[in-house]
């Protein structure tokens, strides 16, 4: 239960120091919890997810990454008029077509 209790404590400072870092640290961070959060950002396009796939990631950033660029692929297959430069639209800003 020690390891436990460990990650229970430091993800709100993971949380925190996400939310006032910019994206690049954020991306950057040896803490695989900031790392991953970046990683969902609707802030990091394509191009940077692409980039990020070559990177020696923690497995959890990866797996945020795998997720990220996944969901990338299915929004371009399923509706390429609801994507923006970075990312993929809100839904109430996809559907309306505004931004």
């Amino acid at each position: 239960m020690r390891g436990q209790q460990s990650y229970r404590s430091e993800f709100p400072e993971a949380c925190w120091q996400y939310l006032h870092s910019g994206i690049n640290d954020s991306l950057q961070s040896p803490d695989p919890f900031v790392s991953s959060l970046a990683m969902l950002n609707t802030k990091v396009g394509r191009t940077r997810l692409q980039r990020a796939s070559t990177w020696d990631l923690h497995p959890l950033a990866r797996a945020m990454l795998e997720f990220r660029l996944q969901a990338e692929r299915e929004a371009r297959a399923d509706d390429p008029d609801a994507m923006n430069d970075g990312g993929i639209l809100p839904p109430n800003q996809a559907a309306s077509g505004t931004q």
